[in-house]
């Protein structure tokens, strides 16, 4: 039956120097494997910059984690001061009052407990310095708190020798994070699962190589399942870690994986406020796109010393009405109660809720309300009167922008609820991230990914099908846009990629179609998108495009093909 029948229709220039190509092998492809370190080749790698750019971002992330000599060291300066000054700071209940800093205190102590982790206090401005965590408490909800490992280069691991050059580095790990992306063998990192099976006595089986960046040679990875018996060991698998690799310069772990500690002095006093006037107003964001910000009279404040923290500058909060500043709303807590924390027999005092509440939201999200006028959720407003007053507005559809997201934040917090959704992001690092977030958004039915640069990984169509039948039953719009790198020398990945998003899932079941475009004059360039194009910006390549391959069905509606592009307003 021709309407049930899957084509894959090739359009290719008629040109007799592309017929040649398409006829004989590339020169540089019949040549020995080459150097790692031989010059960059731009037209086949990409941006050398973007590539710098997308390793100095990791690099800077993961070199901010405590080392475990650190970590584990009771004798080192500080440790027994933090362990009495913390004692002093809990010894009390807190008051409920949110403008003493002892009530922050134990809101942490609230929430770290909760997950089995003790913590200790420190005051910096005495001069007690130990390594804060408090950057890292958006990520209290990571399962699996990574390990880093430094090492001076990857000789000697499976096949490596070693690189010589910045770029050759560079390029190598690229290779092992395509390899990883891709669940395919690479005898590097199976000689690196070996060992850390051995520093961590444990089967390869529970360990995960996250990633691998270049500064050196650094390696990201979980340890599955961490009793708490294994993390007291830490000094033990510091110890075996040297053993296993004679490049070994140190390790690093999770801030929030051992005892983390916070200092207290970053609480901070110049951002605490009460608001007292009832009808102070601004206009808050871009010039053109500002919102009305008001300001909320009668609650109060607590500052954090966050201000010189991001590579991007202080203008998302500060000077307050820079066209930099965030948009900003109000999620009331006042109305707690003791069901809204897991538990309707524990006991339950009026005054601690805030301490409770806040402990709450870090570690489970926000709580549905009960007052349900507008549908199901979890309900916020730009008015902060709409959350004290009990009236509250309705999510139902989000356009997200991720621009400059820094990576200590570990997921994106949607609305359970959330039935439309549409991303827009640049750095492909942020596809796991996305992913993840996607999970509890059980009612979601229409979802639309888009991708505005250039990135290193390939689409990959198998994750998005079983996240769609694992966690998004009704979703039956599915739109995308993604720009990606691929290896001229392997002719073979366009066509996994485009495998990946024409199985029987996608083609029959939802009629999900694909055009993927390949451009002459960009080798190792594609571009992947779902048909008809929704979106309104359509990028494309200078010159000429050598290849198109779509997934149709032999329907002959005409409709469809004469409609793709009637979405773009900008090229």
């Amino acid at each position: 039956m021709l309407g049930s029948r899957l084509m894959v229709v090739s359009f290719e220039k008629q040109v007799a120097e592309e017929q040649v190509i398409e006829d004989q092998v590339p020169e540089e492809q019949v040549v020995e494997k080459e150097s790692e370190d031989a010059d960059w080749n731009e037209e086949k790698e990409g941006s050398l910059e973007l590539a710098k750019k997308k390793q100095a971002v990791l690099k800077t992330y993961y070199d901010g984690f405590p080392s475990i000599d650190d970590v584990i060291d009771e004798t080192r300066s500080g440790i027994r001061e933090a362990k009495e000054f913390t004692e002093s700071i809990l010894h009390d209940l807190p008051s409920g009052d949110i403008s003493e800093r002892t009530t922050a205190c134990h809101v942490l102590k609230s929430l770290l407990e909760s997950r089995n982790i003790s913590c200790l206090f420190f005051d910096s401005t005495h001069g007690k310095n130990l390594y804060d965590a408090s950057g890292h408490l958006a990520e209290l909800n990571l399962e699996d708190r990574p390990f880093v490992l430094k090492l001076s280069s990857s000789e000697g691991l499976g096949d490596s020798m070693g690189q010589k050059t910045e770029h050759g580095t560079i390029r190598f790990v690229q290779v092992l994070s395509k390899t990883m992306e891709q669940e395919q063998y690479h005898p590097v990192i199976e000689d690196i699962l070996e060992r850390l099976s051995k520093a961590h006595g444990i089967d390869k089986q529970y360990i995960c190589v996250k990633t691998v960046f270049a500064g050196t040679f650094n390696v990201v990875y979980t340890v599955k399942d961490l009793a708490n018996c294994a993390v007291n060991s830490l000094s033990v698998v510091a110890q075996k870690l040297k053993v296993q690799f004679q490049q070994y310069l140190c390790a690093k772990i999770h801030p929030l994986l051992f005892r983390p500690a916070f200092d207290i002095s970053f609480f901070d006093k110049q951002g605490n406020k009460t608001f007292t006037n009832p009808n102070e107003t601004h206009q808050v964001g871009p010039p053109g796109k500002t919102k009305t910000y008001i300001s909320p009279d009668g609650w109060t404040r607590y500052g954090f010393k966050v201000l010189g923290k991001y590579q991007d500058g202080n203008a998302w909060l500060h000077p307050f009405k820079d066209p930099g500043n965030w948009y900003r709303a109000f999620h009331g807590t006042g109305r707690a109660q003791a069901v809204d924390f897991g538990n309707d027999k524990q006991s339950f005092e009026k005054q601690y809720a805030p301490v409770d509440a806040v402990a709450s939201i870090f570690e489970n999200g926000f709580r549905p309300a009960r007052i349900t006028a507008h549908g199901d959720g979890v309900y916020c407003s730009p008015n902060p009167k709409f959350p004290e007053n009990g009236i509250f507005l309705e999510l139902e559809s989000i356009e997200y922008t991720i621009g400059n997201c820094h990576l200590h934040i570990k997921d994106l917090p949607w609305p359970s609820t959330l039935t439309h959704l549409s991303i827009i992001f640049d750095y492909d690092g942020y596809f796991d991230r996305i992913q993840r977030s996607l999970v509890h958004l059980s009612s979601l039915n229409s979802l639309e990914i888009y991708q505005k640069e250039k990135g290193t990984l390939l689409p990959n169509g198998q994750l998005w099908e079983n996240l769609i039948h694992s966690s998004l039953p009704l979703l039956k719009i599915f739109k995308f846009y993604f720009q990606f790198e691929y290896s001229s020398q392997l002719s073979n990945q366009i066509e996994q990629v485009i495998s990946w998003f024409s199985t029987p899932f996608y083609v029959l079941k939802n009629k999900w179609f694909i055009r993927c475009d390949i451009p002459d004059r960009y080798h190792g360039r594609a571009i992947l998108y779902s048909l008809p194009f929704s979106f309104q910006i359509y990028t494309t390549f200078q010159g000429s495009i050598i290849k198109t391959i779509l997934t149709l069905l032999d329907d002959d509606n005409n409709d469809f093909y004469t409609n793709i592009f009637s979405n773009v307003k900008k090229l």
